[in-house]
């Protein structure tokens, strides 16, 4: 929390991302450049402020930065204690921190309690470290030698409360008949949620969780369809059978009850090469579409045109 970010000293004051600025003004650390001819010449330098929690360091210094992308869905760095050990730190999306990490470091709770934060609405946050060997220079690190073989720390649990007026705006939005839909870099359950908070999915209404994947390797691709609620599946796959699921509407089961599909950026991509004649029938009632990246979320509102 106090080196992992995209921070910056400018003018004397910190500036950058948003969600970063609370995260480290919680730990009650501080930023300042470094005063260093050598190695820390160019380096950020953060040490615990008056207030902050006993640390078992003075300080630290962030020696490189492997920056937040949508795509990546994660961030790394590169820091030097004061006593001169370097460590790695990463933090990013839950599903792919692990990836990065030594599997005997992640708890077999690991999928329960990530259900249980974003089921209630919460934004999850994984973190991971480790310690580079002495004598390795890390100037020369690439971003694959510094992601990997990682241990994995915990959650971090961020709660992010609606804002007072966004539900009367999104009411007056459907008194309007303007459809609202969100897109969203987070996890799907925690849009879910939000999503039901906010009045787009009403109580009563059936939500359809759709997940297409495509095996390299393997010529064809699959589609799931789960309702969130029962956690009933029905799969379909191959180009014989890949409309069983949809037919003329929605998947057997639903009855007369409203019906929202959503959906991660992955399974859209998967989706509109895959299945590209059951994209304007989930479209039509797609409500929640989480983990998109920049070119998806663009890739979305040029089809969501074609509709008009």
């Amino acid at each position: 929390m106090v080196s992992c970010h995209s921070l910056v000293l400018l003018d004397g004051q910190v500036q950058g991302d948003p969600l970063d600025l609370k995260m480290f003004e919680a730990t009650h650390w501080e930023i300042e450049e470094s005063k260093d001819d050598g190695e820390l010449a160019c380096a950020m330098i953060v040490k615990p402020g008056p207030k902050a929690s006993h640390a078992p360091i003075r300080g630290m210094a962030i020696l490189h930065q492997f920056p937040f992308s949508s795509a990546l869905q994660r961030m790394s760095v590169i820091v030097q204690e004061f006593s001169g050990d370097h460590h790695i730190f990463m933090k990013g999306a839950p599903e792919r921190v692990t990836h990065f990490c030594h599997p005997n470091s992640v708890p077999p709770s690991f999928t329960s309690q990530l259900q249980f934060y974003t089921s209630r609405g919460f934004r999850v946050i994984a973190l991971a470290h480790k310690t580079l060997p002495a004598g390795m220079p890390a100037a020369s690190l690439t971003r694959e030698d510094v992601e990997s073989n990682l241990t994995f720390l915990g959650f971090l649990i961020l709660e992010n409360r609606l804002k007072r007026e966004t539900r009367p705006v999104l009411e007056e939005l459907t008194a309007a008949r303007i459809r609202n839909v969100m897109v969203t870099g987070d996890n799907i359950q925690t849009a879910i949620t939000v999503a039901r908070e906010a009045g787009m999915i009403l109580p009563g209404s059936r939500v359809i969780l759709v997940e297409a994947s495509a095996q390299v390797g393997r010529p064809l691709a699959s589609i799931t369809w789960k309702l969130v609620e029962e956690s009933k599946i029905d799969r379909c796959s191959g180009p014989e059978d890949r409309h069983s699921a949809l037919g003329g509407g929605p998947p057997s089961g639903l009855g007369s009850s409203p019906f929202h599909f959503c959906m991660s950026g992955s399974s859209y991509e998967v989706i509109t090469q895959s299945f590209g004649h059951l994209l304007p029938k989930l479209l039509l009632n797609g409500t929640v579409f989480a983990r998109m990246s920049p070119a998806q979320k663009a890739s979305l509102v040029q089809e969501f045109q074609k509709m008009e």
